[in-house]
């Protein structure tokens, strides 16, 4: 059933048609007017629609807007343009917070800087590789073909000798055995056996050997070319009484001192003439100079061992007046000549000892400052076996040159030039259970210039039975200057230092200073100097300089100590 309002409006519309067109005109106003009141009214009603819509939308939550199909689903009420005028978008929904930033990690320290320029001023260091105290050491290979308990009295490596114009530099060794003794000849190549018979000590002038037995008074036998037949003898000073290992000395082939008790004989006409010079001071053991003077040990029935020279051309031998200041009485005495020793640059002698008390050492006798001073500088020795190399080696003009050796049963304790301070080097433990009997004779290094590494040459006991049946070699390469001194890099406060890598050297020691620094156990840089270097390196890093001249003084100090390389340069 139809309400009032649309029963009315259905009447309207049905009995419109029925009317003639005026009152069709008069009702169509009135139509109009029906209509135009439902439009507003339906105008309305969308109105209220669509603000509702509208307002619907803006409530959405802010930050992203509405989702825009939620606008589309608004009734078929608005226009699609009304759509888009939907209310002035929500705020943007607040930004969520931005994390902490975590706390920056703290800034590493700064490395110190290194010194402006250094390492581009040299290439990296080469490695030190293993220490030379264990290299320098060798066994001789092959060892003489020795029989059972014979044993190695003597060795003799002869420079200048020729064997059959192939080999120089000739060796040597006597041995004992039960009933006589052997001489072995090495010829570069295999041992062989040149003389039987009594011997034990073999001395040379050129191709010419001398041996003879020690202890015993007898003639010297004699090889004129170089060991290979032994038919010559000179005759034995006929006052003679002892004949010592080291009582035997050959200037030339006609010239021999032989050494004894109290006295010493010389001969110039080959042993058949013996002149008898006095040297009061025990049973004597000698040694030739570079310049022709003898020094000489001695040690008399007391136990006193005393000191003595003979200028070269005179007769009459220099006794010192004091005897060395042992603790203990004196067994062997062993005399070496110093190589720097001319009488002007050093004016005195060396002699090492063995006694009954332990207090083995090394002295020197000082002619200019009269007085014994120990200069083996808390490296004592305990066998008085001391050797001099005089050619094989470089120094200079203030420390000058050469090394002499002395030696115990584990090491070998060395004195440069006119040095009063010493350097040791023991046998390495990688050799087990070894005692060096005898330190015998040296040589430069085959090959070598003259200025080569020395050869330290051994008899060496590895049986327990303290009698020698091998050999050892000890290379001394530190016997040489450092060379290559140069300055560089010259600022008005620093400068760089840099040198020739000396051979089996690990580690050097640089002074610098405006007065030359010659003496190592006593150089010192001077104050406010700095000096910057790598162990093993050959180079160092100078500070502190001010505007000057200064010199730079380079020495090796490891295993052993080098003669000393140095140069100059001016600052500002």
């Amino acid at each position: 059933m139809l309400k009032g309002g649309e029963w009315e409006n259905k009447q309207l519309f049905t009995n419109f048609a029925r009317l003639p067109v005026y009152e069709q005109f008069i009702f169509e106003g009135r139509r109009i007017f029906k209509m135009r009141k439902f439009m507003s009214i339906f105008a309305f009603v969308s109105m209220i629609v669509l603000l509702f819509t509208s307002c619907t939308g803006a409530t959405g939550p802010a930050g992203p807007a509405g989702p825009a199909g939620a606008v589309g689903a608004v009734g078929p009420a608005g226009p699609a343009g009304a759509v888009g005028a939907v209310g002035p978008a929500g705020p943007a929904g607040a930004t969520g917070a931005t994390g902490v930033i975590g706390a920056t990690g703290a800034t590493g320290a700064t490395g110190a800087t290194g010194p402006a320029g250094a390492v581009g001023a040299i290439g990296a260091a080469g490695p030190a590789g293993a220490s030379a105290v264990t290299t320098g050491w060798s066994e001789f290979n092959p060892s003489p073909p020795l029989d059972a308990n014979e044993h190695i009295n003597n060795i003799s490596r002869l420079a200048g000798m020729t064997i059959h114009d192939v080999i120089s530099n000739a060796f040597y060794v006597t041995t004992s055995r039960a009933t006589d003794d052997r001489i072995w000849l090495y010829d570069g190549k295999t041992w062989s056996v040149v003389y039987t018979g009594s011997v034990d000590v073999i001395r040379n002038s050129g191709n010419t050997l001398f041996a003879y037995k020690a202890g015993k008074v007898a003639d010297l036998i004699v090889s004129t070319d170089a060991g290979l037949t032994w038919t010559g003898k000179f005759p034995a000073p006929p006052k003679a009484t002892v004949a010592d290992k080291s009582g035997i000395l050959v200037v030339d082939v006609n010239t021999i001192f032989w050494a004894d008790v109290d006295r010493v004989f010389k001969t110039t006409d080959k042993g058949l003439t013996w002149t008898e010079q006095t040297c009061p001071m025990g049973n004597i053991t000698f040694k030739r100079n570079p310049n022709g003077d003898l020094t000489a040990a001695g040690v008399d029935s007391k136990g006193v061992l005393r000191g003595a020279r003979l200028v070269s051309g005179s007769n009459t031998w220099e006794i010192v007046p004091q005897p060395v200041p042992l603790s203990s009485l004196a067994l062997v005495g062993t005399s070496n000549f110093v190589l720097g020793y001319n009488r002007t640059t050093f004016n005195g002698l060396q002699i090492s000892a063995t006694t009954t008390g332990g207090d083995s050492g090394w002295w020197i006798w000082d002619f200019n400052n009269p007085g014994w001073y120990r200069i083996d500088g808390g490296n004592r020795v305990n066998q008085a076996v001391a050797f001099s190399n005089a050619g094989s080696s470089v120094g200079n003009a203030d420390e000058s040159n050469g090394v002499t050796y002395c030696m115990d049963e584990n090491s070998v304790v060395r004195v440069r030039g006119i040095s009063r301070q010493a350097d040791r080097f023991a046998i390495p433990t990688s050799f087990g259970t070894t005692k060096l009997i005898f330190m015998q004779t040296s040589y430069t290094e085959p090959g070598a210039p003259t200025s080569g590494p020395i050869i330290l040459t051994f008899s060496v006991c590895t049986d327990g039975d303290g009698k020698a049946e091998k050999i050892f070699f000890y290379r001394d390469a530190l016997n040489q200057a450092v060379t290559g001194v140069s300055a560089s890099f010259i600022a008005p406060s620093s400068m760089v230092v840099k040198w020739t890598q000396l051979a089996d050297a690990t580690n050097y020691t640089v002074f610098l200073s405006k007065t030359k620094q010659t003496n190592y156990y006593a150089a010192i840089s001077d104050p406010g100097i700095s000096i910057n270097y790598t162990s093993g390196s050959t180079v160092a890093w100078v500070n502190g300089l001010s505007s000057t001249d200064y010199y730079v003084t380079v020495w090796a100090t490891s295993p052993v100590t080098s003669f000393y390389g140095s140069t100059t340069f001016h600052v500002g």
